[in-house]
């Protein structure tokens, strides 16, 4: 019988699991010596099958100081009755504001590394179909109820009742003794473990739910993890403070961790920029212009780290038979008409990269710069194949975007005239685009096509023909076989996820224009708040996280 119980050593394991591989390399690039975050492309490693570590957190980088509070934007809303953040889930909002106060079975680094936290320990067994989890002994939620195999068996016996998927995990999960929960599997896939690292899964007290009823409970989120909820106005901000009894010893060193909601980039860059008390102290920036302005600007932050965050693409409404865009020829014309270099040099500021497939290096799935689908800028070509398609007397069609890319749709919109597309703009409010993208399109849509989590994943959500989102794109039939064959390897395969890129390419269906990166913000004096550590871009490490002696944030 072969069994997974491996110790965890410290390596440095290539991964491609969770915003993976084009080759083996370590994690985002780090460079501390450019006014610009590298423009060399962030590299994720390659992520085997889980093993078992051992060990703890990393040590602090200097002496740690108690006191003070990090700020952190939010460009989603804080929340409402209609948006929890407490049980269950609800999918973004939660996430959001989750790290503080929930704590997940496992953390996953971008190195590929799964790191014990809630669980010291596991097995996988292939042959029996069970994962085997060994539970950390002697923690609370905060509200002062167990953390134990029953609490944990009924979290994940809830997920499908409370519509979170995850369709292999089957529903009979059980104990085996009050730390030891064995969870079954249908079909084993190579994203299955990572759901333990999800905070979408995170561990949340049973008995706060058993003790009041649903809504309560998600109005008042109790958890495991080293602050707790003091403060929430929907529209505005979210306040948490210290939990007194975190089970980690001496810590948290921070008195709290606040959120608040700002969508406006001007009202961004002011917090960011500013030194005194409406002062913000992280943030994930995604937009290339702003990162450029906060940097060339000299914001008192960290900013040598970036990410790559996915590619932003094109689709066509490829799935409306008898249009222009549902021949093949005419969406490949799209992509040989498009000069992403050129878009790049206009709207990129040094962080953004031309593409030429939807993956980019580091993910899994990269493809060689052998392939032959790789797209090029190649006008005459562009023409060539319009006037295959019977289109060379040109036709209309509509671009829909979100405000945020006009200036990237003004260029494509002067390239696709080159080849006869005349093309008309429409930025929608976003509940309008988000009801295009669910329930139908004519034209091509701006989308970008994020790396989340995990290529499989990201596939799933953006491509797979269960989910309703960009339903206008056509989904060729052999695509949901080849994506549970790349699914369902024991490790991640590149070449099986380099097939679902590939398909992409060869029918059109997405478009890629450009690589995006995130640029992550620390302030200056904020020392081990692990912002840029793990897989999910949510996940950091508010238990280690401290100010600095002498920062202001600590009077």
């Amino acid at each position: 019988m072969k069994r997974y119980r491996e110790k965890m050593v410290c390596l440095m394991l290539a991964f491609a699991m969770v915003f993976s591989l084009a080759a083996c390399g370590g994690g985002g690039a780090q460079n501390s010596n450019v006014t610009l975050p590298s423009d060399d492309q962030p590299t994720q490693p390659y992520n085997p099958v889980p093993t078992s570590p051992g060990g703890g957190t990393a040590a602090a980088s200097s002496e740690p100081q108690y006191g003070g509070v990090v700020k952190i934007i939010d460009t989603g809303a804080t929340g409402g009755t209609a948006e929890p953040f407490g049980f269950p889930w609800t999918p973004i909002i939660a996430n959001n504001f989750s790290t503080p106060w929930s704590e997940s079975l496992v953390n996953l680094t971008q190195d590929g590394v799964y790191e014990p936290h809630l669980a010291e320990s596991w097995e996988i067994d292939q042959d029996a179909h069970t994962i085997t989890l060994h539970l950390r002994k002697g923690i609370e939620f905060s509200d002062g109820s167990p953390f134990n195999a029953e609490a944990v068996a009924w979290n994940i016996n809830r997920w499908p009742v409370d519509g979170r998927g995850n369709e292999e995990i089957v529903e009979s999960v059980y104990t085996t003794d009050e730390y030891t929960v064995v969870v079954p599997y249908k079909n084993w896939q190579n994203v299955l473990f990572e759901t333990f690292a999800s905070h979408s899964y995170s561990m949340v007290s049973m008995q706060n739910f058993l003790d009041h009823d649903m809504d309560y409970a998600k109005q008042h989120p109790v958890g495991t993890g080293p602050f707790v909820l003091d403060e929430w106005v929907p529209g505005s901000h979210i306040k948490f403070v210290r939990n007194e009894n975190y089970w980690m010893e001496g810590k948290p060193y921070l008195d709290g961790v606040e959120y608040y909601e700002m969508s406006d980039i001007m009202t961004q860059n002011a917090a960011l920029l500013s030194t005194g008390e409406d002062a913000i102290d992280m943030f994930q920036c995604t937009n290339a212009e702003q990162a450029y302005t906060l940097i060339t600007r000299g914001a008192d932050m960290d900013t040598s780290y970036m990410r790559g965050g996915g590619t932003l693409t094109l689709c066509p409404s490829s799935d409306n038979a008898g249009t222009p865009l549902a021949e093949l020829k005419v969406r490949q014309a799209i992509a040989f008409a498009l000069d992403r270099q050129a878009i790049v040099d206009a709207k990129g500021f040094g962080i953004n990269t031309a593409a030429n497939q939807i993956t980019g290096a580091g993910w899994a799935g990269h493809l060689p710069d052998s392939n032959p689908n790789l797209v090029s800028y190649d006008l005459e070509k562009a023409k060539q194949l319009m006037a295959e398609a019977g289109y060379e007397n040109c036709f209309s069609t509509t671009i829909y975007s979100n405000i945020q890319f006009q200036d990237v749709c003004v260029i494509m919109q002067d390239q696709l005239e080159a080849i006869g597309i005349t093309c008309e703009l429409e930025f929608p409010e976003p509940g309008r685009l988000t009801d295009l993208q669910v329930n139908g399109w004519d034209g091509l849509m701006v989308v970008n096509f994020g790396q989340i989590m995990n290529t499989g994943i990201s596939y799933y959500i953006w491509y797979h023909p269960d989910q309703d989102s960009y339903v206008s794109a056509m989904r060729p039939a052999e695509y949901e076989e080849m994506y549970y064959e790349a699914r369902r390897s024991l490790d991640i395969d590149n070449e099986l996820f380099g097939r679902l890129g590939n398909m992409v390419l060869e029918y059109m269906t997405f478009v890629p224009i450009y690589h995006t990166y995130s640029v992550y913000l620390a302030r200056n004096g904020l020392k081990d708040h692990g912002f840029h550590k793990y897989s999910a871009d949510t996940i950091w490490t508010p238990w280690d996280a401290y100010w600095e002696a002498g920062s202001p944030e600590l009077g």
